[in-house]
């Protein structure tokens, strides 16, 4: 289904008015095409199951190169901007967003999980979307794979903190050849009984917070960090990747550059009781195991572990069971 026809030979429109209920909300119509130009949105869009929401048309794909290839920075034709709106687009099972430029959506004080852009998509395919200026997350709670997309400008907002992200999901989720880059918030963040996950061939530069983490996470199939580059020049703290209380994590093949005087992958403990304190699913935790990581190149500092874990062994219940085969370019005394 078109929302609208355009000309042979379009031109660009700007601020043309996309109503939500313009989109298709019965799930028996399963395809919804955005015209071109900037749509100004003042609610979210729910999304029906099965529903496929594309740009007009295809997205301006430049390959950024690093160390593995590249990745794309994307430029999306079609632009929902949300200006008076807690979230985006949101809902849905099985659907696929293609070709968007999305941004805007606001941090409501009252409402902890707002200012996202993406949130709640199960089984969803985000591809070739360029998503910018989001005041807390920018995909949130989803499952299923994030592929060439760019995630730029993602902030910080006060009474938000526990929520900040690029992408923060407890579901599982792959995520290929992404450029996620100079964002206030945490870049990608497994949170909470997360079962699992995916980061590769993916450049991850200049994020304020940790670009990378899984916390209380893994199981029951573990997560693999792969032919990543993690690249920092702005004078921020932290480490690129954090494993916290969780299992089966395999990172290999990476390349940190900018971790001169701070660790770029550490590996901690945040021991929870059952019944104790944290949220929710944060409730029991366990210490780190399982943790493989190999064969990366560290362009900087290395690593950090707690120092209860035992490299190559094991301690406390803790497992490092590979740590070794790495190239130190700059490797500190």
């Amino acid at each position: 289904m078109v929302l609208s026809r355009s000309p042979a030979h379009p031109t660009r429109n700007s601020g043309v008015v996309l109503r939500p209920d313009q989109i298709p909300a019965s799930s028996r119509v399963q395809d919804a095409l955005v015209p071109n130009g900037r749509h100004a949105l003042n609610s979210p869009i729910r999304l029906s199951p099965g529903q496929r929401l594309a740009g007009e048309f295809r997205s301006d794909l430049r390959p950024v190169p690093f160390a593995y290839g590249h990745v794309y920075e994307v430029r999306a034709g079609s632009q929902l901007a949300w200006d008076r709106s807690a979230f985006g687009l949101i809902g849905g099972s099985n659907v696929a967003i293609t070709d968007l430029d999305l941004s805007g959506t606001q941090a409501v004080p009252t409402l902890v999980n707002s200012g996202f852009a993406i949130a709640g998509l199960r089984s969803c395919s985000i591809l070739r979307c360029h998503i910018h200026d989001v005041p807390v997350t920018g995909i949130g709670g989803c499952s299923g794979l994030i592929q060439d997309c760019e995630l730029i400008g993602i902030r910080t907002t006060p009474g938000h903190g526990g929520t900040a992200a690029a992408i923060k999901t407890t579901q599982e989720l792959t995520i290929r050849r992404c450029y996620i880059h100079d964002c206030e918030a945490l870049g990608v963040w497994w949170d909470c009984r997360a079962p699992g996950g995916l980061l590769e061939y993916s450049l991850l530069s200049d994020i304020q917070q940790r670009c990378a983490e899984a916390e209380i996470s893994g199981y029951p199939r573990g997560f693999t960090w792969r032919h990543n580059e993690f690249r920092r020049s702005l004078p921020v703290t932290g480490p690129a990747l954090v494993i916290k209380g969780s299992r089966d994590c395999s990172i290999y093949g990476n390349t940190f550059s900018g971790w001169t005087d701070d660790c770029a992958i550490a590996v901690l403990h945040d021991l929870r009781p059952l019944g104790g304190f944290g949220a929710g699913s944060c409730r029991g935790s366990w210490r780190p195991s399982g943790i493989s990581i190999h064969d990366n190149d560290f362009r900087g500092a290395a690593l950090c572990v707690p120092s209860d874990i035992t490299l190559g062994g094991r301690d406390s219940g803790a497992q490092v069971e590979v740590w070794d085969n790495h190239n130190y370019t700059l490797r500190r005394a």
